[in-house]
């Protein structure tokens, strides 16, 4: 930033505005009329500016930390959790920037340039960033095993997966700094954006510049502090829930989010006193929305929303109650069946605890029924799933087996039989062998996405259901591979970009391109040791013709045979 000298600039004080020396470059002028509510810091915007930074520090010297609103293109500043008590002795210092990012930087009470003696600690690790090898995610002790000048909290790790951009927990505004699921979004313009649950509220990330996310949109829970928060959408409108909130439905309006106004409407009870739920889901093919344990109905079975009529009020339309007393659907997901002897169906897919998965016949919102229900090997709270795209298998997690079932030892993913709704059966389950509970997952072509908590996002590719294979991961959570509740929390890959977007409880958004893990080879086109004849049938037959590529090591021959055994183009 270039240097320059001259003016006046105004700093608030807790019930003060303090003034100080500063510099001024020509281009933009300086910010004027801050002030302070109760909940932030506010100011006249500066033309021309492309965005705010707001230093948070002592009256004179260095800061003992600050808080910088990267980014921040709106006329206000919102306090986190680390603001000073009102009292102390602090000063905001707030500068205009253009899109140089050139703006008047503040000058030190003793005349020397404010910007070369900021030195901040965003990440609270009582490391300064300048020096510190993990700016974003706290590394006290500056840890890096592997001596590549990233510190082991933020050097994640990978396989075929690329770290494209992030928007850490304190560069949002919730003073919890907790993350929880996630959804993406398709403007009417084209752009992509990531919606992530918090602990305060949901914010609408832009990732169509993935290395450049930027907070486009903020809805707050209104006073309500919740570990729990789903949202999902429906045109151009987001639907926000939140477990134990009394809140109700959240409904903003997202038809201006390209020029980052996304405005919170409706907050209905849908007319029936609806105030809480853990879960949503809509069928933007029906345009139909469900509800997973709502305060209605005793939590039963799931509650319909009709989206059609009015997507800004919507009504309720029905109750699916033929369930077994006590059974809850923990998670949904509903499908509109096209072809098939299915076809004209609308079907849910109903996560049900420590219940197994029910299989409903949701079409008739007046006729609601229980088609089938099934369980699995190693049932302890079924959790949540997704169909594949030819409907024929339903992958499904379970997020208490690796932790309470003992026969239950790594990661395990359930795939179930669907292709007769009247007789789902169990298939298989996989497993990488790591001890992380699995949590959300979503299905796209040939590869299954999964938030696992601590062992962060894994990608299968099933193509064969019979053998599926891992084919890329990313390591949100560095730290460790156990069975907690830290880390990955929700993935969504459903974007037309091929982007997937993955929120982490403390570290927050993270969005990932999986491309080279779609395009990895199958392990019979590739040299190394050598291979398990149980991996496939390919496998199998060419160690049966050839034992050393399975008891020594798998080489160029055995590839030669792959190809011929087989019929695979290992080219």
């Amino acid at each position: 930033m270039t240097q320059r000298s001259g003016s006046i600039a105004v700093l608030a004080m807790f019930g003060l505005v303090s003034l100080i020396p500063v510099a001024t470059p020509a281009a933009l002028p300086e910010v004027q009329n801050v002030s302070m509510s109760g909940d932030g810091l506010f100011w006249d915007a500066v033309p021309g500016a492309v965005q705010y930074r707001v230093y948070r520090g002592l009256v004179s010297g260095l800061p003992d930390y600050c808080a910088e609103g990267v980014g921040n293109a709106s006329d206000r500043f919102i306090f986190d959790s680390e603001t000073p008590p009102p009292g102390d002795a602090y000063t905001y210092l707030i500068t205009a920037l253009d899109s140089a990012e050139e703006g008047p930087v503040g000058l030190r009470t003793d005349g020397t340039d404010r910007f070369l003696t900021i030195d901040c600690d965003l990440d609270n690790d009582d490391v300064r960033d300048s020096v510190d090898n993990c700016p974003r995610d706290g590394n006290t002790g500056q840890a890096d095993q592997d001596s590549d000048g990233l510190g082991d909290a933020c050097d994640f790790p990978a396989q075929n997966v690329s770290l494209l951009g992030r928007v850490v927990m304190r560069e949002l505004p919730d003073t919890q700094r907790l993350g929880n699921d996630i959804w993406s979004y398709v403007s009417p313009g084209g752009e992509e954006y990531a919606i992530l649950g918090t602990t305060k509220g949901t914010a609408f990330v832009k990732i169509s510049d993935p290395a450049n996310p930027g907070l486009a949109g903020w809805v707050d829970g209104e006073g309500i502090d919740e570990t729990w928060r789903d949202m999902a959408t429906f045109g151009s409108h987001a639907y926000i829930v939140t477990d134990g909130s009394g809140v109700g439905l959240q409904i903003a309006d997202l038809s201006d989010i390209d020029n980052d106004n996304v405005v919170r409407g409706n907050t209905t009870d849908l007319g029936q006193g609806f105030a809480d739920a853990h879960n949503v889901y809509v069928n933007a093919d029906s345009g139909y929305l469900y509800l997973c344990i709502p305060n209605l109905n005793g939590g039963n079975g799931l509650t319909v929303v009709d989206l059609n009529a009015d997507p800004a009020d919507p009504t309720i339309a029905g109750f699916w109650t033929d369930v077994d007393p006590g059974v809850r659907c923990h998670d949904v997901q509903v499908v509109s069946y096209t072809s098939g002897p299915n076809a004209g169906k609308e079907i849910a897919f109903c996560f049900a605890e420590s219940d197994g998965i029910y299989i409903a016949d949701v079409t008739d919102k007046a006729n609601m029924f229980r088609i089938s229900k099934v369980t699995y090997p190693g049932l302890t709270y079924s959790h949540q799933g997704w169909l594949e795209d030819a409907r024929r298998y339903l992958f499904a997690n379970d997020e208490l087996d690796e932790r309470d079932d003992p026969g239950v030892t790594s990661t395990t993913t359930y795939v179930i039989d669907v292709n007769n709704l009247n007789n789902p059966s169990f298939h298989s389950s996989f497993t990488n062998g790591l001890a992380s509970i699995d949590h959300n997952l979503m299905v796209r072509g040939d590869f299954v996405y999964e938030a696992n908590y601590s062992s962060g996002l894994r990608v299968w590719d099933v193509s064969n259901i019979n053998n599926p294979q891992e084919s890329g991961f990313f390591d949100t959570r560095p730290e460790n591979d156990n069975t907690n509740f830290e880390g990955a929390w929700g993935v969504s890959s459903q974007l037309p970009s091929g982007l997937v977007v993955v929120s982490d409880r403390q570290r927050g958004l993270f969005v990932l391109d999986p491309t080279a893990a779609l395009d990895a080879p199958a392990p019979e086109c590739g040299e190394g040791g050598a291979l398990d004849a149980g991996l496939n049938d390919c496998v199998a037959a060419v160690c049966a013709r050839d034992a050393w590529c399975c008891a020594e090591r798998w080489d160029a021959l055995c590839v030669e045979a792959a190809g011929t055994v087989c019929g695979l183009g290992c080219d």
